[in-house]
């Protein structure tokens, strides 16, 4: 996480600069997160989140809903 995302509801969670997160499934109420840091899981608005594809040696996926650590 390169900044820090409040909480903005009941389902969502608080994720700071520096927590490791991992993508599980979007819908209307935005990305379902799991901040492997905290070892929480809730919602983040999805306009917060900028996916940064690529750059690995290992193949990644460009789909969003498709589970990955980012």
């Amino acid at each position: 996480v390169l900044a820090d995302c409040l909480q903005n509801g009941p389902d969502s969670i608080v994720i700071k600069r520096g927590d490791v997160i991992q993508l599980q499934c979007e819908d209307n109420r935005g990305r379902l997160v799991k901040n492997v840091t905290l070892q929480q899981e809730g919602f983040i608005p999805a306009a917060t989140l900028q996916l940064i594809i690529g750059g690995s040696r290992r193949e990644n996926s460009s789909r969003l809903g498709d589970p990955g650590n980012l």
